[in-house]
């Protein structure tokens, strides 16, 4: 699924996209608006495109432990990645949390050659 979409189907029906998706392993694919590092009581997460205008919009968080953080840390904004893994606390706000995320593939890496 793409993050677009996943976000767009909490936005229409939260509920029944909860019951579809939440503790569940999910796939998916996305734009990377910026990287978080770990920092104490907070994984280290990658933020994705989502639904909706500018400051409003709904994101996609996908959290990595610290075996993974780095490989997402070299992550750039605007790269398309491929993701995996398991949506824990649905809609919160403006963010849709999946944790234990693991890097699947990255498809664009801004300002890499083609």
């Amino acid at each position: 699924i793409q993050a677009e979409q996943l976000a767009k189907e909490y936005i229409d029906d939260e509920e029944a996209a909860d019951k579809q998706y939440r503790g569940k392993p999910i796939t998916f694919e996305g734009t990377v608006v910026r990287f978080v590092p770990f920092k104490p009581g907070d994984a280290a997460h990658l933020v994705l495109v989502g639904h909706g205008e500018a400051e409003e919009a709904t994101q996609i968080i996908c959290g990595f432990t610290i075996d993974h953080a780095a490989q997402a840390a070299s992550i750039k904004e605007g790269s398309r990645v491929k993701l995996r893994g398991s949506l824990y606390v649905g809609k919160a706000g403006n963010e849709i949390h999946i944790g234990m995320c693991e890097i699947l593939s990255v498809t664009k890496q801004p300002g890499s050659q083609p």
